[in-house]
């Protein structure tokens, strides 16, 4: 392949291998960061913006097994 096209290959496979966050509040973070705010978050998780934030902020260390199940899922 040409430099382009390595260093864009280069570039997916960076993005693509990064493992996935462990905690609650890295989680959550990461959740809120790629859809863009904390209403989206809101709306799929179905808990309310206060919470999203608490786990944001590593307020709330341990979701209940049900959330738990929801946010490793997406």
């Amino acid at each position: 392949m040409s430099l382009f096209g390595d260093g864009l290959e280069a570039a997916v496979q960076k993005t693509f291998t990064r493992p996935a966050p462990q905690s609650a509040g890295a989680q959550m973070r990461y959740l809120v960061n790629q859809l863009k705010g904390t209403k989206t978050v809101v709306q799929m998780m179905r808990i309310s913006q206060r919470t999203v934030e608490r786990y944001g902020k590593d307020q709330i260390k341990k979701p209940r097994p049900d959330l738990a199940a929801r946010i490793e899922r997406e």
